[in-house]
């Protein structure tokens, strides 16, 4: 949605992204117009170490101060938080709060 369908690694071929991703452990640079606080929110989920990124309840959150009503009555995360909760042991303790802090 953020680069408007177009192709995130134009002009490589898979080998070449793979070697762009896992061996030079580089990551995309923010596209043109993503707001800073959504290129924040991707590259905590692009952090190396996978303990180290947040889970899809702890990203879901961060987008908390975003919401509108009508997002938060049809969302079924939130409908269910509780239950989910429970469940999945999911929590909100992950710390989100340093944007600029690379791991």
């Amino acid at each position: 949605m953020i680069t408007l369908a177009q192709q995130l690694y134009a002009g490589l071929d898979n080998p070449e992204v793979f070697e762009y991703i896992v061996k030079s452990r580089r990551i995309l640079s923010r596209p043109q117009g993503c707001a800073d606080f959504l290129y924040n929110s991707m590259k905590h989920c692009w952090r190396y170490n996978p303990s180290d990124r947040p889970s899809f309840f702890q990203f879901l959150m961060r987008f908390e101060p975003y919401r509108t009503e009508v997002f938060k009555q049809q969302s079924f995360v939130l409908i269910n938080y509780e239950k989910l909760k429970n469940e999945y042991r999911m929590d909100c303790d992950f710390d989100l709060t340093n944007d600029d802090e690379e791991k």
